[in-house]
């Protein structure tokens, strides 16, 4: 009786401790600073944003834009004199998205240099139209008959964020006359985005193309786009289970900014073990690539930022720290987006001088994340960013791994009032001397382009009638 009483009293406190156990797991035990973990995020982006690879430092562009709005608008004018276009134009896309006012004279003094790159050119043609400048707008109809498919590319893709209805017969003309794949499904983007049903449906069928890049590109389309018509498309590609990783993650991504968190699982599977997911999808023969695997992370990361559950944050926090750089700023913009109340805690920082030489495109490549080669940022005197000239296309390499950054723990910092920003005078463009209204100029010719009714016909240089 004795021995009985002795085990009793042993497992009477286990019984009671055993429940209080049940759900402790490592995704709710860790602890989490709110918004220390914020501050280190903003710190790791900051630090990408003078990455010395020049995919990263867009990246960064993009990122701050989403998470802070107009209040990254002296950041995004360092992107702005970046010494690489793709640097320069995600910068002059943050500013159109968040219309920073203070950046005009920088972008009109853009603008007017004749030896812009035409990419850069639509960029900066945007973002002076979100600020209320429409003087560069005539030159987006012109950039749609560049011989580069990517200059047209891109121009298509900014007519159609500009949400103007009269630029549909524009794009119309420019499927009709151009058969090139990559323009078509551009196109058929940028008319979607216009509203354009028949090219909604077009872009759904574009989600069962062999070609696992224009899968995702539609895919990442329609979320952006947000019709509900597009929920159950996006929901069959996520529960299929014999789609690539890829699709599958994309199609949670583009959920996630519908509101809608079916991805939730498969996003945080990715995110932990993206290697074993691609592993065991994919045909044995064909291992997952380094690329593979830092695009799918990368992928789940921003899903997850978009799905506003802070349980995903003890797995996000400590890739803010990974030695890889686009899985860095997709971790720092996932944690500072459902980290988004803690933005008034930031220090006033003052940033870091970008270099300030004259862009260059980077090769042209296709629409899918690909990490290109590190390129290491010249200096030069501080002006005001003037592209030269364009780069000549190279293969693109396998993806640089740049080394972690690792920020020092920081003290708690009171909040610091946020300064008024100084608004640069806009600079408001000399008239144009009269002419003749038999000899209208070419800018008022391509201008007339943009609001005529009827679909023009394009014709590119050593065309035929």
């Amino acid at each position: 009786m004795k021995k009985h009483w002795r085990r009793w009293v042993l497992v009477i406190p286990l019984l009671l401790v055993g429940p209080a156990m049940v759900g402790c797991d490592t995704k709710t035990s860790a602890v989490i600073d709110p918004a220390k973990t914020y501050h280190e995020a903003y710190l790791s982006l900051r630090q990408a944003a003078v990455d010395p690879d020049a995919h990263v430092r867009a990246k960064a562009m993009e990122a701050f834009a989403n998470t802070l709005g107009s209040a990254s608008g002296p950041i995004l004018m360092e992107g702005l004199r970046d010494p690489m276009g793709p640097v320069c134009s995600s910068a002059a896309m943050g500013i159109a998205e968040t219309r920073y006012a203070p950046a005009h004279s920088l972008l009109v003094s853009m603008a007017k240099d004749p030896q812009i790159p035409p990419k850069l050119m639509c960029s900066v043609a945007y973002a002076l139209h979100r600020l209320g400048d429409d003087e560069f707008t005539g030159q987006l109809a012109q950039l749609l008959l560049d011989k580069d498919k990517w200059v047209r590319c891109t121009a298509a893709m900014i007519l159609g964020r500009m949400g103007e209805a009269s630029a549909m017969d524009l794009i119309k003309s420019l499927i009709w006359e151009d058969h090139d794949p990559v323009v078509q499904l551009q196109g058929r983007e940028a008319l979607a985005e216009l509203g354009d049903e028949r090219s909604i449906s077009l872009l759904e069928a574009f989600t069962k193309s062999q070609f696992l890049e224009d899968r995702i590109i539609a895919i990442q389309t329609l979320g952006r786009i947000g019709s509900p018509r597009s929920v159950a498309v996006l929901k069959n590609l996520l529960d299929d289970g014999k789609q690539d990783p890829l699709v599958r993650m994309a199609a949670a991504g583009a959920l996630a900014k519908m509101h809608d968190k079916s991805g939730y699982k498969l996003a945080m599977l990715a995110l932990t073990d993206p290697a074993k997911i691609l592993r065991e999808s994919r045909p044995k023969n064909t291992p997952p690539t380094q690329l593979d695997i830092v695009n799918l992370q990368s992928m789940a990361a921003l899903a997850l930022g978009y799905m506003d559950n802070r349980d995903a944050l003890p797995l996000l926090a400590p890739m803010i720290h990974s030695p890889n750089g686009t899985i860095r700023v997709a971790a720092d913009e996932a944690v500072m987006l459902l980290l988004s109340a803690y933005q008034l805690s930031l220090p006033t920082i003052e940033p870091e001088r970008m270099p300030a030489s004259m862009p260059a495109e980077m090769p042209a490549t296709a629409p899918a994340a690909e990490a290109p080669a590190s390129t290491e940022p010249a200096p030069a005197e501080p002006a005001p960013a003037t592209p030269a000239a364009e780069a000549t296309p190279a293969p693109t390499p396998a993806p640089n791994v740049a080394p972690a950054v690792t920020p020092e723990p920081a003290p708690a910092v009171a909040p610091a009032p946020t300064p008024a920003p100084v608004v640069t005078p806009a600079v408001t463009p000399a008239p144009a001397a009269s002419e003749p209204a038999s000899q209208p100029s070419e800018q008022d010719k391509v201008k007339d382009l943009l609001k005529s009714k009827t679909p023009p016909k394009l014709k590119r240089a050593g065309a035929r009638d």
